[in-house]
């Protein structure tokens, strides 16, 4: 049984995905863990040329509601000059030529920018979900216990997205669940290419807001996406999504061997392998 729009119902999980459900359920708070070889991006879609490849560090089972907190107050207690010191150089000055093309005022632009990312937190802080945006992202997900479960689903007619209901039992299916986690650290193996993206001022200026916060990174990893090698947290539980260079998509095992990550002396994978935990399924 899930929660899904406040109303308990069943849905179609198979023995694997249940798995990674309940390991993802039993997760401590504030541990830390590794993801090994994330792939970020898609060669030809969102501006990939060539996608990164990172190892990332971070922090279990985050509270989102305190990290929404100290979001809303680091914004609210924003400066200008605070940004202005933050940001790249490069990127200050892309802002500025920008800006003044657009006949915009700086000022006037950061206290816009404020303005709309602190009208995007509270909507998030108060449950208001009236946007089309918010709405497909509650028919998308469901809720088991700690953990939210992505659905399978479609693009519906009036453009939002809808969970797909099985033809046989006429219930919805889980397509993976999600790892919510903050980034701590990321140490790139490859940084990729990507084009160069026009944004507009208003869009600098909220990342730029955001990114002199300096919080902690808020990441939700679909684990049904096979973009990432290995993760360990609870120092002991290794998830083996594969995914070789050649991007073909492998088998996924849960192996609890694994007691203490940094004293491995190959990629854990590897040793798995070596293990003979791990059978690798194209």
């Amino acid at each position: 049984m899930v929660e899904y729009k406040g109303e308990q119902t069943e849905i179609n999980v198979n023995d694997q995905t249940a798995l990674v459900i309940d390991a993802v359920n039993a997760a401590k708070r504030g541990r830390f863990g590794w993801i090994f070889n994330h792939v970020s991006g898609t060669p030809g879609e969102k501006n990939c040329i060539k996608p990164a490849v990172s190892d990332i560090c971070f922090l279990t089972n985050p509270r989102y509601d305190r990290y929404l907190t100290r979001k809303r107050e680091a914004v609210q207690n924003m400066s200008l000059d605070a940004v202005a010191g933050n940001i790249r150089p490069e990127r200050w000055s892309e802002l500025r030529e920008k800006a003044e093309k657009a006949k915009l005022n700086l000022t006037t632009l950061f206290e816009t920018a404020k303005s709309e990312l602190l009208t995007s937190i509270e909507k998030t802080e108060t449950g208001d979900r009236n946007d089309g945006q918010r709405q497909g992202h509650d028919n998308c997900y469901a809720r088991c216990e700690n953990v939210t479960i992505h659905l399978a689903t479609t693009m519906g007619s009036d453009g939002i997205m809808e969970p797909v209901f099985d033809s046989v039992n006429d219930k919805m299916t889980v397509e993976g669940c999600m790892l919510p986690f903050y980034v701590v650290r990321r140490i790139y193996r490859d940084r990729g290419e990507w084009k160069t993206v026009n944004s507009r001022p208003l869009t600098i200026m909220k990342d730029a807001i955001i990114d002199t916060t300096r919080l902690y990174d808020w990441k939700a990893f679909n684990l049904a996406k096979a973009n990432f090698s290995a993760i360990t947290f609870d120092s002991q539980t290794i998830f083996g999504f594969v995914r070789d260079h050649n991007t073909a998509i492998f088998d996924v095992v849960i192996s609890e061997i694994v007691k203490d990550i940094g004293n491995l002396d190959v990629d854990p994978l590897t040793y798995l392998i070596m293990q003979q935990q791990v059978t690798v399924q194209v």
